[in-house]
């Protein structure tokens, strides 16, 4: 019976993942993979393409592929009345935050942002691209209404770190009322601003963030971070 592409894959995907091939050198080529398995070098060559697509290896054209190196630990607070700015400052870790966008948004009533904003003005979409050692690991979505920051949809075009922000609108103490965790596939959206395969696994967070004396909503937060990169260390509190 001949070997799937789905048993070839998880052949070469367990020896990557076991660090059986060093970072630093080139796979098997598809001509070796192939005799090997008994099978054609096309099937190789789809093999190969998933494994990029998933984020485990890079190729090189004219070279070869290679075992995508993985970047040092991210320590991550996953709640949202934690600035993200801060603590890759606490860790040292090279990083820049990007303004993608400032966009309004219309919520349904079957929205679960809806319900927590009570249709409270307008609700704003602030993304910013985080960029870590030099890489595009996470898009980070900041749900704010005007009814709180009047000026927000001005405000907002600028906006990299939105606690500095608040700091700036007498804010100064926050807590969350919890966060909710996911997985999911980027789309083509997301695909184009992290740089990354349509098969690379996303870790999702979504959560919010109050104002600490009042109890006032201050934003629903959504980050979106990819999984490929780096090796992510939780801490929750």
């Amino acid at each position: 019976m001949e070997i799937t592409e789905t048993e070839m894959r998880d052949y070469i995907l367990e020896k990557i993942i076991r660090h059986e091939f060093p970072t630093n050198k080139k796979l098997p080529s598809e001509n070796e993979l192939a005799d090997y398995f008994g099978t054609t070098r096309n099937r190789i060559r789809k093999v190969y393409q998933m494994l990029e697509a998933m984020g485990y290896i890079t190729s090189k054209q004219g070279i070869g592929h290679f075992p995508r190196e993985k970047g040092p630990t991210i320590e991550l607070a996953l709640r949202g009345d934690i600035s993200f700015s801060e603590k890759m400052k606490q860790q040292g870790i090279a990083y820049q935050s990007i303004n993608i966008h400032c966009l309004p948004i219309q919520l349904n009533e079957s929205d679960d942002r809806q319900q927590l904003f009570s249709n409270e003005g307008q609700v704003y979409e602030i993304c910013r691209l985080r960029i870590v050692h030099g890489k595009p690991a996470a898009l980070h979505y900041s749900y704010v209404s005007t009814e709180t920051f009047p000026n927000i949809a001005e405000d907002g075009k600028k906006i990299t770190s939105i606690f500095n922000y608040y700091f700036k609108k007498g804010f100064s103490n926050f807590t969350s009322s919890g966060s909710e965790l996911s997985i999911s596939f980027p789309q083509l959206e997301e695909q184009r601003l992290l740089k990354c395969g349509e098969l690379v696994p996303l870790l999702i967070m979504k959560s919010d963030c109050r104002d600490k004396k009042t109890d006032k909503l201050l934003e629903i937060t959504k980050i979106i971070y990819r999984s490929d990169l780096f090796k992510y260390k939780i801490e929750i509190d």
